[in-house]
């Protein structure tokens, strides 16, 4: 199944309005904005129509008008707008829809829907189960009980009575799990994928229905003792709120869980197995995108770090070595090896390998294939390269583990005027954009300060 992520926010979506803390005002800096918290799977089923989805949807380039069957969690404003019918009926008239959810939902639907309508509203408490047929394809759907109350609120009949859902489709499952406490009640799995309540970070004194840097991996623990999850279960965070840290910090905590941390936008794979995350940091010289990629990697236990500098005789050379050296925690694993097919290849799941860095890589790569001596036969060397950048990337594809590659961006000034300069300048480049296309992000940093980049891929022409 595909799944497009089209909000991750929480109740007031992230940033918040009216907060200025360091995760609010990231997110206005870098534009990652999160819509509150809705998906749309195989664009048929929509769950949680919300008030931000009309905006999310147009933003992927997509509309709902195939989508046949509506989900809804709760009736929480956050998770149901009734408006979306009106603009439906004004596109499309009344075309059959089903609308599934609690009572509570239901009922505040029947009034934006005519006398004689094609659309079906069906109440559903927790056990229900339905095989739905759309178009070609079957769809089994299953209500579970969610734990929304919390203990520092008074009684609310819509939070008491809200689900979550899975949609099972061939042999795939998909487990739509917010908003819930530590406590839910789900039916057994393996699911293949999870979209999971990340509200609070960490702040963990809010007593209300959601999950926090405490709870979360107490019930995923639970999960997976339990089989709901299994061994390739992939895990997504979603409803993510302000009380979460910034993004890089958040992206590294709940790695060493297991979950990952996607955009809006996002489309997701339920064949897809678990799998770490990528990240390509990309800066000029001294622009500390070493330390910044080494502050990411610090919070996990098994760290292999690959250098990728060779040994020469030079003493300033040798003391930017040692100054690397120092920073690294004395737990980590260091290889000085050129062959990072292999390293990436066989490194297990839990673990985080950091590349540092592509373009001494490149360099060292070159100076093999004498191509500083071959620069008459340009369009060889370049072949015999792109071979290897294309076994990196299938490498960095194909692995389980988290990978994150520091690279250098030396393209930024005047076209070299020797052509030994121009052609390291465009493979490096080339390079960096192949790289980029397997990484969750990218992150160039400038005067010690990272900048996420956009997700938004340019075209690349080969060289």
């Amino acid at each position: 199944m595909r799944v497009h992520l089209l909000g991750t926010g929480a109740a007031d979506g992230l940033p918040n309005p009216f907060c200025r803390c360091l995760t609010c005002d990231e997110a206005r800096i870098t534009g990652a904005v999160r819509a509150r918290s809705s998906a749309l799977v195989n664009e048929v089923i929509l769950i949680d129509p919300g008030p931000d989805v009309a905006q999310s949807i147009a933003r992927i380039g997509k509309d709902l008008r195939e989508t046949k069957h509506w989900l809804i969690t709760h009736g929480h404003h956050d998770h149901l707008d009734p408006v979306l019918l009106l603009s439906r009926s004004w596109a499309i008239g009344d075309q059959p829809l089903v609308i599934w959810g609690p009572p509570n939902a239901i009922d505040a639907l029947a009034p934006w829907i005519p006398p004689k309508s094609c659309i079906d509203l069906r109440p559903c408490t927790p056990g229900f189960t339905a095989t739905i047929a759309i178009d070609d394809s079957r769809y089994r759907i299953t209500a579970h009980r969610a734990d929304h109350v919390g203990s520092a609120h008074h009684a609310d009949a819509i939070a008491e009575e809200a689900l979550l859902w899975s949609i099972s489709h061939g042999d795939q499952q998909l487990l739509y799990a917010t908003d819930t406490g530590p406590n839910p009640r789900v039916h057994p799995g393996p699911y293949d994928l999870v979209l999971i309540d990340s509200t609070f970070g960490d702040k963990t004194d809010h007593g209300t229905g959601h999950l926090d840097f405490e709870t979360m991996p107490t019930l995923l623990d639970e999960w997976r003792s339990t089989g709901i999850l299994g061994n390739d279960s992939r895990v997504v965070a979603t409803h993510i709120g302000h009380h979460n840290p910034p993004r890089a910090e958040l992206v590294s905590t709940l790695q060493t869980i297991g979950v990952e941390v996607h955009d809006d936008g996002t489309e997701l794979d339920t064949s897809c197995r678990s799998r770490g995350r990528r990240i390509l940091v990309t800066g000029g010289t001294r622009s500390g995108k070493s330390r910044f990629a080494e502050e990411v990697a610090k919070p996990h236990a098994d760290v292999t770090y690959v250098a990728t500098a060779r040994r020469r005789h030079d003493e300033e050379w040798s003391e930017r070595i040692a100054a690397h050296r120092e920073r690294r925690p004395p737990s980590w694993n260091t290889l000085e090896t050129l062959d990072l097919e292999s390293v990436i290849t066989r490194a297990p799941t839990n673990r985080v390998v950091l590349v540092d860095c592509i373009g001494l890589w490149l360099t060292h790569l070159l100076d093999d294939l004498n191509a500083w001596g071959r620069l008459h036969e340009r369009k060889s060397v370049i072949a015999q390269v792109h071979i290897r950048v294309d076994a990196l990337r299938t490498a960095i594809m194909s692995s389980s583990a988290s990978i994150i590659c520091v690279t250098n961006e030396v393209g930024m000034s005047l076209i070299p005027t020797d052509a030994g300069s121009r052609l390291f300048t465009d493979l490096l480049g080339y390079t960096n954009a192949q790289l980029a296309q397997e990484m969750d992000e990218t992150f160039l940093v400038v005067a010690g300060r990272p900048l996420r980049l956009p997700t938004k891929r340019a075209t690349e022409k080969a060289l």
